[in-house]
């Protein structure tokens, strides 16, 4: 059985998503994390630690869909959407504040003795690498069916 570099990529995107799901979890439960008590800076009606539960939440969905999920395209349309939002979200907060904290990798960056800067960077380039390819592969798959069509 061959796998496609799309379907290899799928899976590895999901695979990062449910580990970032997973550390957001785990630092969420630790009992240092008071610090995300704060109200966060775009959604300002909820605590870092609410939105940073919800994120994981949907990371966590979003990774067992693309796993179970045998339609590939459904899949690629989830991370699609999924990476706009974070897109979206990321970039207003680099508009109005910089570079700034966003606990986006959870208890990795204390594992790996990554910089909140660092951090902001590495999430922030992720994104802009899984954003345009994910859409790639959801618009490819769209002309591909419509040319089969005619």
């Amino acid at each position: 059985m061959r796998i496609s570099f799309g379907k290899f990529s799928l899976f590895f995107f999901a695979g990062i998503y449910v580990l970032l799901s997973l550390a957001k979890l785990w630092a969420i439960s630790l009992p240092f994390s008071s610090s995300l008590d704060r109200l966060d800076f775009v959604f300002y009606f909820m605590t870092l630690k609410q939105l940073l539960l919800i994120g994981a939440l949907i990371e966590l969905a979003l990774g067992l869909v693309c796993f179970l999920n045998k339609n590939v395209r459904i899949s690629w349309m989830c991370i699609a959407s999924f990476s706009t939002a974070l897109l979206a979200y990321r970039t207003i907060i680099l508009f109005y504040l910089g570079l700034s904290p966003c606990s986006c990798m959870g208890i990795l960056r204390r594992w790996f003795h990554i910089s909140m800067q660092t951090e902001s960077i590495l999430t922030l380039t992720f994104l802009l690498i899984v954003f345009p390819l994910s859409w790639f592969y959801v618009l490819k798959d769209n002309t591909k069916n419509s040319l089969r069509r005619r």
